[in-house]
């Protein structure tokens, strides 16, 4: 470490130091969590200091000296696990220290970090030579143990990686279509929904590292015709190639087979680790005919599915929404596209409807989406492009595909008549499409009927494309960058930009979640946005007019005064009605699809949000009494009134929870509660006539306090939180 580098990091030291004796000075609780939350929330903030520096800082604190034996907090492991990311800064006394105190703890904070996936950490390599009691022999057996059971597959898949290398993306696509479409139709006939995603994302990334980046440039059509003869009609019609051909063909669809398989065993075993690293309730043992791994209880397992019922019913919400505004719509009396595509065309309308609600209402997304710096497009639009294109994949695939299939017809057999009827009507029924963009945007300009001549049409369709599109040599280029970028998911840009064309995959399109796809389109993918602050802000006035029409007076974006020592920064939406008032933190996110996004988001945007209300809360008194202008405007005229704390987050996992002491509330589940809209959470078939009020003997805002912190909704619901 060079003599600046040692200023650094003590600058850092002297700064958590002396907040600790400042926290204990003011007889703050909890003095090591204060300076804690300090640390994650990223002070001291210079620019001239590192995360490596405020780590090493932290660490060689002397307030550590004094740690009780057995302390332990998620607060506390989760700041270990943060500092074990820099553990060639952290001195190795510390971590002595540590286990001196709580060896359990630096456990945790390993699992939560990781540590033990990287050979090479000093941190790591200490740990095992000097710790030899039962309790870390067991512990580095089992990380031991969940790394080699990894091995076979990722052998297995480098094998197979080498002998399919030889495929561009197109060749790789002929194979992996039709075993797509094996496994959806296999599911369907077990009546099972299984979601394979994930291996076909990770597939595409894989063959993407290893493809030479000039076969990403295709320019000629021929080129992806010339994969189809290849490797797709050998298959589909084998009477009309040589047995030796269709024979290769077959062993290559082997092999993407085995590809398949051994990547979604490798996908299965690395949720162990997740597992092992972010579930609390997970437990670990090693020995014979004994399972690694192993929950304490099952009230984690209980609560996911929980969530998973909630996000179903909130699915019909939605869309028994989007039925409501497309009946009074003036769609609702028009012939929409052919009759042949009426029906599949109403539906995709209603959903596009159902999701410009939500992202409106959830995250304040405008009328119009950006597209470029100077292009933009009709949110209704950009969701219908994607809709319409499901409803077709449904109607010319699934359907006629389904019907082959359960009268007995084998797959390919299905396929190849699916073909050869897309032939005469003139249509490409492959098993995966793909067209210019010149071809594309004429195919659906039409959809963008709002626009008076065909050229803003043909610039509507343009952008929708660019939208929902990825370009692979630009993510090949990405996957091979340390420091790369968030890489769309398949569902996430489901147009395949390959070079002068675009692919779109019918197994993968006709069933996403196309709500979710934009969310993650503009919050995960683009969170750079200039649009995102006036959309956030949006968002919060859109809550705020919601809980004025309930007759709260609402203060929305409130700055408390400012002081040398201390600012606890702008309050999102201050509600009061009766004697109650709501401090609500409002946060926006992306939809996670992992465990490990989902720890992180809590470990850090939830508990960050309890951080602020805590320092909030406890100023509001002062700032009633400072500002009689916040007063007026609340309609507050003494000191009697209740004060309840919310963190509102568009995210549906942890609804109900309380984080750091404040309570957890999905902004969904808030929308249900202020429009008293709980006989929509059902399908529309089931939906009662007569509305089920939330509030039988009338509003009041006790009442809507109540209905919140007693999750009312879903006990209502049947489910038992």
């Amino acid at each position: 470490m060079n003599e600046d580098e040692t200023q650094r990091v003590a600058r850092c030291r002297v700064y958590y130091e002396t907040k600790f004796q400042h926290v204990i000075s003011e007889q703050i609780p909890e003095p090591l969590d204060a300076v804690l939350h300090v640390y994650l929330n990223g002070s001291p903030s210079a620019s001239a200091l590192s995360q490596q520096n405020r780590a090493a800082g932290l660490a060689t604190a002397n307030f550590w000296q004094n740690l009780s034996d057995k302390t332990d907090s998620p607060l506390l492991r989760f700041a270990l696990n943060q500092l074990l990311r820099f553990d060639q800064a952290i001195p190795l006394s510390f971590i002595d220290l540590v286990i001196i105190r709580n060896p359990d703890l630096m456990r945790w904070a390993i699992r939560y970090s990781r540590l033990f996936e990287n050979p090479d950490s000093i941190v790591y390599k200490h740990l095992r030579a000097k710790y030899a009691t039962e309790e870390w022999l067991e512990f580095f057996a089992v990380c031991d143990r969940l790394l080699v059971q990894l091995e076979p597959y990722k052998a297995a898949i480098h094998t197979l990686e080498k002998k399919l290398k030889f495929m561009t993306v197109t060749d790789f696509f002929c194979y992996l279509s039709i075993l797509a479409w094996q496994k959806y139709f296999d599911s369907m006939l077990a009546g099972k929904s299984a979601d394979f995603s994930k291996v076909y994302d990770r597939l595409l990334q894989m063959k993407l590292v290893t493809t030479k980046a000039e076969t990403l440039q295709v320019t000629s059509e021929s080129k992806i015709a010339q994969s189809i003869r290849q490797h797709l009609m050998p298959l589909l019609i084998p009477e009309s190639y040589p047995l030796h051909t269709y024979l290769q063909c077959v062993k290559n669809l082997q092999l993407v087979v085995e590809l398949f398989w051994n990547t979604q065993e490798l996908i299965d075993y690395e949720g162990s680790i997740d597992w092992f690293c972010y579930d609390e309730k997970c437990r670990y043992q090693y020995g014979e005919n004994k399972s690694v791994l192993f929950n304490e209880d099952d009230s984690e397992s209980i609560r996911w599915d929980q969530t998973g019922q909630k996000s179903t019913l909130l699915w019909h919400y939605w869309l028994n929404r989007g039925v409501e505004q497309f009946l009074s719509s003036e769609m609702a009396n028009s012939q929409i596209g052919s009759e042949e595509y009426q029906d599949a065309n109403l539906t995709a309308v209603t959903k596009a409807m159902r999701s410009c609600l939500q992202l409106e209402a959830l995250y304040g997304i405008g009328n119009t989406v950006a597209v470029t710096e100077d292009t933009d497009i009709p949110l209704f639009e950009l969701m219908l492009t994607n809709e319409l294109h499901s409803a077709m994949f449904a109607k010319e695939y699934v359907s006629p595909l389904h019907n082959r299939i359960v009268a007995g017809t084998p797959l390919l057999v299905a396929l190849k008549d699916l073909m050869m009827h897309g032939f005469v009507d003139g249509e490409n029924r492959l098993p995966f499409t793909w067209s210019d963009l010149k071809a594309k945007t004429s195919r659906i300009k039409d959809w963008y009927l709002s626009e008076q001549t065909s050229d803003s049409r043909e610039a509507k369709a343009q952008a929708a494309i660019s939208f929902w599109s990825q370009n692979l040599k630009s993510v090949s280029d990405e996957l091979k960058n340390s420091n790369r970028k968030p890489i769309a998911k398949l569902h996430e840009k489901p147009f395949l930009q390959l070079g002068n064309f675009f692919l779109q995959l019918p197994w993968l399109m006709f069933d996403s979640n196309h709500f979710n796809a934009a969310v993650n389109n503009l919050r995960r993918l683009n969170n750079r946005r200039p649009e995102l602050k006036t959309e956030t802000q949006q968002a919060e006035e859109h809550l705020a007019d919601s809980m004025r029409k309930l007759g709260f007076h609402v203060v929305v974006g409130y700055q408390p005064a400012k002081t040398v020592e201390d600012d606890v920064g702008e309050i999102d939406l201050i509600c009061h009605q009766g004697g109650t008032v709501l401090m609500l933190e409002v946060k926006t996110g992306y939809v996670r699809s992992s465990s490990a996004e989902i720890w992180l988001h809590k470990n850090t945007t939830l508990r960050k949000a309890s951080w602020q209300l805590q320092r909030k809360s406890a100023k509001f008194p002062t700032m009633l009494l400072n500002d009689e202008s916040l007063k007026q405007q609340l309609g507050i005229s003494g000191a009697d009134y209740q004060l309840h704390c919310w963190i509102v987050d568009t995210c549906i996992e942890f609804d109900g929870q309380l984080i750091g002491g404040y309570r957890v509330v999905s902004r969904e589940t808030l929308e249900v509660v202020m429009r008293d809209e709980m006989h929509m959470l059902c399908s529309l078939e089931r939906m009662q006539p007569v509305r089920n009020t939330l509030y039988p003997d009338g509003f009041s805002a006790q009442k809507f306090v109540d209905v919140i912190e007693s999750e009312a909704v879903w006990t209502k619901c049947g489910l038992a939180v």
